[in-house]
């Protein structure tokens, strides 16, 4: 599914500190807006070409609506209990 035309752009953030130089955004995709969740994922990029990571909204379990580290979801329930 393509992006709607009327879609708003998407939203960015740097940050810079004395140890990191990151930014973020959320993903603009076809099947983001045919889910009706184009705030679901956030990438993080490191500045400094270390790197991404990629945040998720859990749909379901026990993490249901909290974000979490994509492809470490276990991990991330051991650290919320």
């Amino acid at each position: 599914m393509p992006i709607p035309d009327d879609a708003t752009a998407v939203p960015s953030a740097a940050t810079e500190d004395s140890r990191h130089d990151r930014s973020g955004e959320f993903p603009d995709t076809g099947r983001a807006h045919e889910l009706g969740r184009t705030r679901d994922r956030v990438v993080i990029y490191d500045e400094d070409g270390n790197g991404s990571e990629g945040f998720i909204t859990a749909l379901s379990g026990p993490l249901e609506e909290r974000r979490v580290v994509a492809g470490l979801e276990l991990e991330s329930l051991s650290r919320v209990g």
